[in-house]
């Protein structure tokens, strides 16, 4: 592993570490319910995860034009799933 990947395999982990006790928490204290920040700030952690356990082995394989179709492929369904988990949320507080 790279520098730059246990830099970012570090951060990952304090990140989730920290939102994931906070978000804890907010289970274990009284009247206190998830927003949509909570909501979104788990979408983005799993996300992440996700990114660096997909592509952290995979390095070879961004470079040819598979890879290059397949990384462009994923961001579109990424971009599809955080939208779509987006317009749910909308529509859960505005109805």
């Amino acid at each position: 592993m790279s520098k730059k990947e246990v830099v970012s395999l570090i951060l990952m982990l304090i990140v989730t570490l920290y939102f994931g006790a906070t978000l804890i928490s907010y289970v274990v204290m009284p009247n206190v319910e998830f927003g949509v920040t909570e909501i979104l700030l788990i979408i983005a952690i799993v996300v992440g995860w996700a990114q660096f356990f997909t592509w952290h082995a995979r390095k070879d394989v961004r470079k040819d034009e598979l890879g290059k179709k397949i990384v462009r492929e994923s961001a579109y369904l990424s971009h599809q799933i955080v939208f779509g988990s987006l317009l749910l949320l909308c529509r859960g507080y505005l109805i």
